[in-house]
This record gives structure tokens, C-alpha cells and sequence, in this order.
């Protein structure tokens, strides 16, 4: 490219591509004239993102100094036949598909409709019936579903408070358990002291304490 700006040399814009001309040219109607529009709209910002002030601004470090006009003209022009032989491009495809006689055709059967009652439903309204039955279908459902989930939830509520005493119940029985525990072995500590204190209370340790207190009262005389 930058070598092409260096020596001046400008494209050849050669021949545009040209629609034939052997059928009588066609008035567009409303609808023709929009989808002409929409063509024009969209070509015309194809071309403005390559204009000469982007694209200087992004390749302004390969572009010589000394060549910057060459490069100019020589995108305009690349641009000009662009846009040329692409509009002859689409006129050709207009013409081969006889698309403005048909859009023509029908902004008239439009026209005409509105004064005419309205037409046997096609196939397709048939669908949008279904559609219709299939979306109070799906409401029903939404709401089945709705009120099954408050119920799981409800339950699941239940459950978390069941649950809740449950444990409560099992802390106080292990408490009850542990309570009991200790009772028994007071119990037994109690019975214990009662029979030891039974064995003292006995005939023959009653005796034995009786001999021991009268040798030490004979030792204490002496």
C-alpha cells in the first residue's frame, strides 16, 4: 500500500459491474424504497469505517510523511469503486430476483386488504392457538409448582422443629441418665458407710472394744 502512494500509481477503477438494462425500470413503492434506504445506510457506514481519517489514525506510523496525499486519493478512490461496483452488484440482484415488482405487489394486496374482510386464518394462527393453550398450561403448572414448594416448605419447617425437640429430649434424658448415675453411686457409697458401720455396731466388735478398754484401764492403774 505504502508503496503504491510512493509512486503515485491510482487504481484503476475499471468497468463497474452494471445491472441489465433489457426490462422496463420499475417505480419503487413504500417497501422498496425502505429496503433501498436500509442498503444506502448500511453501505455508507461500511465505507465511513475506512475513510481517511481513521485510517490515518491508526496506521499514521507506516504512512510516509511525503506520501500522505498519494494515500489519500488513492482510498478515496479505492472507496469510490467499492461503493460503485457494490451498488451495481445489488441492483443486479434486484433485477435477477425481480424483488421490486413482488415488494410492489405487495404494498397493493396491503392496501387493498384493508378495505376487504379479514382472510380464513392460515395454518400457522392455528399454531399460535396452541401457543396460547400451551402458556395457560404453563401457568397452571407454575402455580402447581408454587404450591408444592409452600408445602415442602411447610413440612421441612415441621421437620427442622421436630428435629429441634427431638434433641432437646435427647439432652435431658442423657442428663436424666447422668443424674441417675450419680444416685447409684451415692447409693451404694451410702450403703457401704452403713455396712461398715454396721460391723462396728456388732456383738463381736462390741466386745473387742470392751476388752481393749478395760486392758487400758488396767494399764492406766498400774
Amino acid at each position: 500500500f505504502v508503496s503504491l502512494c510512493n509512486d503515485r500509481v491510482v487504481m484503476d477503477q475499471g468497468s463497474p459491474l452494471t445491472a441489465s438494462s433489457s426490462t422496463t425500470p420499475v417505480e419503487d413503492g413504500k417497501r422498496a424504497q425502505a429496503l433501498r434506504k436500509a442498503f444506502d445506510n448500511s453501505l455508507e457506514k461500511t465505507t465511513q469505517a475506512a475513510s481517511w481519517e481513521k485510517v490515518e489514525k491508526k496506521f499514521s506510523e507506516l504512512i510516509p510523511k511525503g506520501s500522505r496525499d498519494a494515500a489519500k486519493t488513492f482510498l478515496e478512490q479505492y472507496l469510490a469503486n467499492i461503493n460503485t461496483n457494490v451498488k451495481a452488484e445489488f441492483e443486479s440482484i434486484l433485477e435477477e430476483n425481480n424483488v421490486i415488482p413482488l415488494l410492489n405487489k405487495l404494498d397493493s394486496e396491503c392496501v387493498q386488504q384493508k378495505g376487504n374482510p379479514p382472510r380464513k386464518r392460515c395454518t400457522s394462527a392455528g399454531d399460535v392457538d396452541k401457543v396460547i393453550v400451551a402458556l395457560k398450561d404453563t401457568r397452571k403448572y407454575k402455580q402447581e409448582l408454587l404450591a408444592m414448594v409452600t408445602k415442602l416448605r411447610k413440612e421441612n419447617k415441621a421437620l427442622e422443629i421436630e428435629l429441634a425437640e427431638n434433641e432437646k429430649t435427647f439432652i435431658k434424658t442423657q442428663v436424666n441418665k447422668k443424674d441417675d448415675e450419680i444416685c447409684q453411686r451415692t447409693k451404694d457409697k451410702l450403703k457401704q458407710a452403713s455396712d461398715v458401720a454396721a460391723a462396728e455396731l456388732s456383738a463381736g466388735r462390741q466386745q473387742t472394744l470392751e476388752m481393749f478398754l478395760s486392758q487400758l484401764s488396767n494399764t492406766n492403774r498400774e
